[in-house]
């Protein structure tokens, strides 16, 4: 009754009385011929104001308590009507869109949101409300009548209405043989395409608006052309009919949202092609990225990917491919954990010979150093049981794996690692002896195995470099003999030396460290130094090859940080392996490590001249003994 009584006097404001005197009114009037109105005849208001309670419960109603009486407000008033308006768009396809004069109502101001269809409607499109209210109100150019729209409409059933708008004016007006013919010319060589069009427009117009959604060549280019020279035609009437302002109002939205479409078409193929271009970048080396880093990739054309697509894209991307479709393989792409527990990125197809890379470059290191230290005992006349004792020596080779090539220590206690070596082995059939991680069982390969390092044969090795009296058992127990009873004298002198304030003996060490760290120094100086320049002049040519810096001051707070840095780790190292051999290759492999596990360092371009500069500032302090 209330829907009715609002639809009559084309307002969603209902005055109580009147509304209460109406019902009572029609109801004496017609309970003779229909009975059900019987009850409404007597004791009217009672009865309505308790219907209107579960009303009000719901909201469906408000009850505003005015100066001049009680009004009844319904909520969906105007929501309702053009529900209604809308819902049957084929029979109103000669009539312009639903308006305020059409409908016979006047919204207030604060239920409605202009939107200009030229300039408003796409930002419209990228930013849609949600809510049903309030009412959308479309603005035309002028000469065209405001439309009125529901937010939920915009854009799909507008865009139906317009294109059984659009089919009306076509039937009617029998002229799409003659916008056909006109047209023509404009698409030579795709005149198939061109009849197929309006053939479709015809018989079955919402497959043109499927296709114009998609955003594709043809229907884009048809629209855009189409539009165009229909406006044109009506425009030089002198007096415009219903069916033309329904096509005219058509034309601009249809004209507007295939612009829109066709834009976001190319955002998604830019988009997608960035995507591509992201996971081509995955196959170059060092293959295993931090996420700043992937933030700072570019395309070809220098361009960063991250602005063709967004950071959002970018994070589902990696959702995805983080997760496997299949639950017995792992995903395309994995998540790893660097030795300062950094978070990378890398293809699975990368991570094996990603491993075996770090590997190929630890066995020397490690080899070496296992070489030296047992060089340095043996010349004491000492020994240890990782000579003599698998498990010691194991313990052994795990210290310095863990101290010289952190990066190997993380993969191969990854459990990701042995999974990757499982799938390559399932389809090769086998993996190679010597790049081998794990047992068939998955157990961890023992490391003097993964190393291929013999405790026999590097102890051979090393007697090897010395005299042959240090191979004779006998002669090393008398020397050991000998060299513990002159220990024990040393300690007692110590003793003496430290209650008497004189460290002489380790002044004397001190010193000729310190002569061994500077020889080494200058002979890697005479290497590394170009002829006719010094070590000072060279490292500040260095230094302006990788500070970049435009401000003066930011490049002096990095240079300084990097000193430190370098300044740090190089005696971190040196205190922690004392029998270190200071060669250039051993300094190489240190400032590579010292630029990769730092975020700061790692992202700056010219990394080969800032490691020859960590390289030749390391061999500054060796001179000077400045550590």
């Amino acid at each position: 009754m209330l829907i009715s009584y609002g639809n009559k006097e084309h307002t969603p404001y209902i005055d109580s009385e009147a509304f209460i005197s109406f019902v009572e009114k029609y109801a004496r009037h017609y309970a003779n011929e229909q009975p059900e109105w019987a009850i409404w005849a007597k004791d009217t208001s009672r009865k309505i104001w308790e219907e209107m309670t579960p009303l009000l419960d719901s909201e469906k109603c408000m009850i505003l308590t005015e100066k001049t009486g009680t009004r009844i407000y319904m909520r969906n008033f105007y929501i309702d009507l053009l529900e209604n308006a809308y819902a049957s768009p084929d029979d109103s396809a000669g009539l312009p869109f639903p308006s305020e004069n059409s409908l016979k109502i006047k919204v207030p101001p604060e239920h409605l949101k202009s939107l200009n269809v030229k300039t408003d409607l796409v930002t419209y499109l990228e930013h849609p409300q949600t809510e049903r209210m309030p009412l959308i109100m479309l603005v035309f150019p002028p000469g065209i009548p405001n439309a009125l729209s529901l937010s939920t409409m915009i854009p799909r059933r507008l865009m139906e209405s317009a294109m059984l708008k659009v089919r009306h004016f076509l039937r009617t007006q029998d002229n799409k043989d003659y916008l056909q013919n006109k047209l023509i010319p404009h698409y030579q060589g795709r005149e198939n395409q061109l009849r197929d069009i309006f053939n479709r427009m015809m018989v079955r117009p919402l497959d043109c608006l499927t296709s114009l959604e998609d955003g594709e060549d043809f229907p884009y280019l048809f629209w855009a052309s189409f539009c165009g020279l229909v406006r044109s035609d009506i425009t030089k009437r002198q007096e415009l009919l219903n069916e033309d302002i329904a096509v005219l109002q058509s034309l601009h939205i249809i004209e507007i949202i295939n612009n829109y479409y066709r834009a976001l078409s190319f955002k998604k193929k830019e988009r997608d092609m960035a995507l591509n271009d992201l996971a081509l970048q995955f196959d170059q080396p060092p293959y295993a990225y931090s996420m700043d880093t992937i933030l700072k990739f570019i395309n070809s054309k220098g361009v960063p990917l991250l602005g063709l697509y967004s950071e959002k894209d970018l994070e589902d991307w990696l959702t995805v491919k983080l997760k496997s479709s299949n639950a017995e393989e792992l995903p395309e792409i994995l998540l790893i954990t660097g030795p300062t527990d950094a978070k990378r990125y890398i293809k699975k197809i990368h991570y094996y010979d990603f491993s075996v890379n770090f590997l190929t470059e630890a066995r020397p290191l490690i080899k070496r150093a296992v070489s030296d230290r047992w060089l340095t005992i043996i010349k004491a006349y000492r020994r240890e049981s990782a000579m003599e004792k698998d498990e010691d020596f194991e313990k052994l080779l795990k210290r310095f794996v863990g101290e010289l090539a952190p990066e190997l220590m993380a993969v191969i206690t990854d459990k990701k690692l042995y999974l990757v070596c499982d799938e390559i082995e399932q389809i090769q059939g086998f993996i190679p002896e010597g790049a081998r991680f794990f047992v068939h069982g998955g157990a961890l390969l023992p490391l003097a195995t993964i190393l291929l390092i013999k405790r026999k044969e590097i102890l051979a090795d090393t007697r090897a470099l010395l005299p042959f009296w240090y191979s004779i058992p006998l002669f090393i127990a008398l020397i050991a003999f000998f060299q513990k009873l002159k220990n024990i004298k040393l300690k007692i002198g110590k003793k003496k030396n430290v209650e008497n304030d004189i460290p002489e003996k380790g002044r004397s060490a001190n010193k000729n460290q310190d002569k061994e760290i500077k020889e080494a120094g200058r002979k890697l100086e005479s290497e590394l130094v170009p002829y006719g320049d010094d070590i000072d002049t060279y490292l500040e040519n260095l230094a302006n090859r990788w500070n970049t810096l435009l401000k003066q001051q930011a490049r002096e707070d990095l240079l300084t940080d990097v000193k430190t840095l370098i300044r740090d780790r190089l005696r971190q190292v040196l205190h922690g392996q004392r029998h270190m051999m200071l060669t250039r290759d051993s300094l190489e492999k240190l400032a590579r490590r010292i630029a990769d596990e730092n975020s700061t360092l790692r992202d700056l371009k010219n990394q080969d001249n800032l490691r020859q500069y960590i390289v030749l500032y390391m061999v500054k302090l060796l001179i000077h003994s400045n550590f």
